[in-house]
């Protein structure tokens, strides 16, 4: 009954593709260090730094404003923007794994692809041609606003990835994997935790010197 009830429900649906068709589960314990280092790829550190939630990220709005005629800068700095991130977008299929170092040359590299497409419009001599080009312009638009919001992320991350902050905490995690130091009280977390920084992120620092030194000395605890 509950098999012919389900039946006649889907035959009434509208028949909707799922975005996933397959799924991998790893037992957490194969590997408990890599969720806690910070994530260097492109899509990893936009979810580090802004998070990712359901697909959508809300960036700060000045290095998408459009600055009108006549409009003052402060005016242009309201509601963060936000965007949609999957890889139904050619340029964030192509990028989101790629290390943060590697994105900025296949930003260069699209950007001279679009710009050479444009340039195309030059070439277009006949009515068949010309048709072509213009059919085919929506998609290059699309690209070129694809390619102009993933530079301005770019530069979002890059502010971050390229302050001393940024650095020292890459330090230490590299630190830990390498054993240095991983039984002793480490000064790094306890300046962190001075300056009151997020608690998710002490917790990480600390769960990963754990994890590295099999554990956690009662001293270090204590201190």
């Amino acid at each position: 009954m509950m098999m012919r009830m389900k039946r006649e429900f889907a035959g009434t649906q509208n028949q909707i593709l799922p975005v996933f068709d397959s799924l991998l589960l790893l037992d957490r314990n194969v590997d408990l260090l890599t969720p806690l280092a910070t994530q260097l790829t492109y899509e990893g550190l936009i979810d580090e730094i802004y998070g990712i939630t359901n697909g959508y990220v809300k960036l700060p709005p000045e290095k998408f404003a459009e600055k009108k005629q006549g409009e003052a800068s402060k005016d242009l700095l309201t509601e963060r923007k936000k965007l949609q991130l999957n890889s139904a977008e050619e340029l964030y299929a192509e990028i989101r794994d790629k290390n943060f170092n590697a994105v900025g040359a296949a930003l260069s590299k699209k950007a001279k692809i679009i710009s050479a497409a444009f340039e195309e419009r030059h070439n277009a001599k006949t009515v068949v041609e010309i048709k072509q080009f213009v059919s085919q312009l929506p998609h290059m638009q699309a690209a070129r606003s694809s390619l102009a919001n993933h530079t301005s992320i770019a530069e979002l991350i890059k502010e971050i990835t390229t302050s001393e902050a940024f650095f020292d905490n890459l330090t230490v995690e590299q630190e830990f994997m390498t054993g240095i130091d991983t039984d002793k009280v480490n000064t790094y977390i306890e300046d962190r935790i001075a300056q009151k920084e997020k608690l998710i992120k002490i917790l990480r620092l600390m769960c990963m010197q754990s994890v590295c030194n099999n554990g956690l000395k009662q001293k270090v605890l204590d201190s």
